[in-house]
């Protein structure tokens, strides 16, 4: 097969076998080498199922329903599936900036595809995981319609790779599609670190709306997953991903931090939670153009999160300068969730 067959029919696969998958660590494994096989299966597309059905009969593994979905896979039109989850996710995430009239992303588009690289990360995932990798190489910036690509590594492509889909749309879309600064391959723990923070809650709380009720369970647990496996930093991370982690990482507690003194000053704002107070900071924030340059907004960004980061790290210090910075962030914050700051002052913090 080629690798646009191979896509159209692993994703076929990956939707039918989600009500199984978690049943059967045996039929796992025979699929999971079944996908890092494609370039050598000879099968037609149309044969593939039939193929799979053989295989797994071959190694013992025998359920009429696990053959019934195999068999009925050709029927699932994969492409109808990811538009599907990609307009819901665009709702979620525009609905989110729409409440503070902070939209930037335009119309966003979707671009799928195909990867044929052995990985889209360096970590060692479970049978038929961590294949979905997201960018948004053009966001919207209030001129333009967002552009949100979705690779897709075709031997990865198992019902957990296919399940996290959402996370990998909801991160691009809430983080990306709508930020004002320009971050290509710099180092950006804003966007990759605090935003996410606001797309893993995003995230969760819509994921029925976004996958639909069948397996949503599944798709917020492997969504967490791939989530924790962005955060997680080991010693033998490659570069650029020990830096870009330790990043995500940073913008975490930065973000975490926030919410926490959001959470005691939200009865400042009759009708507000802490979350819907850092929600809108978030996207006030992620929409600020402050310097007319993208490239200017990233480093002030930069330098924002590693401000607010610096205040976690000394948060028990008694040191005059630390003791200072902590209570000028309250300060500030106490400010903006009374309309006498704007997003802009928050940003300014150092």
């Amino acid at each position: 097969m080629d690798k646009d067959d191979a896509l159209r029919v692993h994703s076929q696969l990956a939707y039918a076998l989600l009500p199984f998958w978690r049943t059967s660590p045996q039929m796992q494994r025979v699929i999971h080498d079944q996908l890092k096989r494609w370039k050598r299966n000879d099968s037609r597309p149309s044969d593939f199922f039939s193929f799979i059905i053989r295989e797994l009969e071959q190694d013992g593994v025998s359920c009429e329903q696990f053959h019934e979905a195999i068999l009925g896979a050709d029927q699932v039109e994969v492409g109808d599936l990811l538009r599907q989850m990609f307009n819901s996710a665009v709702a979620v995430a525009k609905g989110a900036y729409d409440l503070h009239q902070c939209w930037l992303g335009g119309a966003p588009q979707l671009d799928p595809g195909a990867l044929i690289q052995p990985s889209a990360y360096p970590d060692a995932g479970a049978c038929g995981a961590l294949g979905a990798y997201g960018s948004t190489p053009k966001p919207g910036r209030g001129m333009d319609n967002a552009e949100v690509e979705l690779g897709l590594v075709i031997s990865l492509l198992g019902p957990p790779t296919w399940a996290a889909i959402p996370y990998v749309l909801i991160h691009e879309l809430v983080c990306h599609a709508s930020q004002a600064s320009l971050s290509g391959l710099e180092i950006d723990p804003f966007t990759e670190g605090w935003m996410d923070e606001m797309a893993r809650e995003l995230h969760d709380a819509n994921i029925v709306q976004i996958f639909g009720a069948r397996e949503s369970r599944q798709a917020r647990d492997e969504g967490e997953s791939l989530c924790i496996t962005l955060r997680s930093i080991r010693p033998d991370l490659p570069e650029p991903d020990y830096a870009a982690r330790s990043a995500r990482v940073q913008g975490v507690a930065a973000a975490a931090l926030t919410l926490s003194i959001l959470e005691e000053l939200k009865d400042l704002r009759a009708g507000e939670t802490g979350w819907t107070l850092f929600a809108k900071l978030s996207v006030q924030l992620n929409t600020r153009t402050s310097t007319g340059d993208p490239r200017g907004d990233l480093a002030r960004h930069q330098a924002f999160v590693g401000a607010v980061a610096d205040i976690v790290a000394n948060n028990e210090s008694s040191i005059p300068r630390h003791v200072r910075a902590k209570a000028a962030y309250l300060a500030v914050l106490r400010k903006w969730v009374l309309d006498l700051a704007t997003a802009g002052d928050v940003l300014s913090i150092r």
